[in-house]
This record gives C-alpha cells, structure tokens and sequence, in this order.
C-alpha cells in the first residue's frame, strides 16, 4: 500500500530520518519532534506521492 506522504528530514545535506503517512499534520508534528534536540542546519520536507511536489518543509537554523 502506497501512503500519500513522504517526509525527509536533513542536518545539512545528509538525510538522517524518514518518514511516510496519510495524514500531512501528523507527519508534519513527527518531523518536528524528530528534529527537536539536533544541532546544525536541520531542515525537512514533507513530498505528496501522487503530485512529487513539496507541500510542507520546515528549516531550523542554529543559534548564532
């Protein structure tokens, strides 16, 4: 069965978790709580199968 979201998270360039679900919000708050406690340039993106477009990203830059 092919789940209509595909979420990516990144710490720069390297993808360091995945993820995949129907539900967009869910997905979203997963990858935000996934992010939660790392350092550097996290950033994430949430594609829809069916379309290959991004829909959600989120970037969390580190303190200065």
């Amino acid at each position: 069965m092919k789940h209509r979201y595909t979420a990516r998270i990144f710490l720069e360039k390297d993808e360091i978790e995945g993820g995949y679900g129907d539900d967009l919000e869910d997905l979203y708050t997963w990858m935000l709580a996934q992010a939660e406690g790392k350092f550097g340039n996290v950033h994430g993106e949430i594609i829809d199968t069916t379309t290959n477009k991004v829909v959600k990203k989120f970037v969390k830059a580190p303190p200065d």
